[in-house]
């Protein structure tokens, strides 16, 4: 018996009950992309990553970025940014991070992608 009533699958105009989400004809499959680049991710970005972030930011709670902007804006950072990136070579190192907003960093990793 199932545990909550079926509804209608999210693809617009598609009527098949499903029990969330899409039905089997409208789901994406996962790429094997994404699934590689969440691997590579799990195994970089560990524990001690995560507690050297966390410090990082309270220790510089500003975003580098809005604050040498002219005018300069007061944002609180939210992310931690590597200045050389790891596969560059970059450490998990405090002076290897810059504090940033989620606005800022999305514009620099994009830059950094191009």
């Amino acid at each position: 018996m199932p545990y909550k009533p079926r509804v209608y699958c999210k693809s617009p105009g598609c009527n098949q009950l499903v029990y969330s989400g899409y039905c089997s004809k409208h789901k994406q499959p996962v790429s094997q992309y994404d699934t590689k680049r969440n691997v590579i991710n799990a195994k970089i970005y560990t524990g001690s990553w995560r507690k050297l972030s966390k410090m990082h930011l309270r220790n510089s709670p500003l975003c580098i970025d809005c604050l040498n902007m002219i005018p300069s804006r007061i944002t609180a950072a939210q992310e931690t940014h590597h200045i050389k990136a790891i596969c560059d070579g970059g450490e998990h190192e405090e002076s290897n991070l810059i504090s940033l907003c989620t606005s800022c960093h999305s514009k620099r990793t994009k830059k950094a992608i191009k």
